[in-house]
């Protein structure tokens, strides 16, 4: 997950040509019971992650359910 305000979405899918992409802001991921974290890497400092508060970090498949369906196609590849 990248930090739109930190990156552009050519940037984003520079390495991955074929992919799409969506976005959803932090709100709706805390909103479904994640925590938002920035995690800048050296060739991307817009990198972050959304942890679940389970013991494993992960979110459920419920709540990444409910965030995909909050998502915006912000860029969208046909096969």
């Amino acid at each position: 997950m990248d930090i739109a305000s930190l990156t552009t979405p050519e940037a984003v899918l520079s390495n991955y040509p074929h992919h799409s992409l969506i976005e959803f802001t932090a709100g709706i991921a805390r909103k479904e019971g994640g925590i938002v974290v920035r995690d800048p890497l050296p060739d991307n400092p817009s990198h972050a992650l959304i942890c679940g508060k389970n013991p494993e970090g992960r979110l459920t498949k419920s709540q990444a359910k409910k965030i995909q369906q909050s998502s915006m196609w912000v860029i969208l590849k046909t096969p």
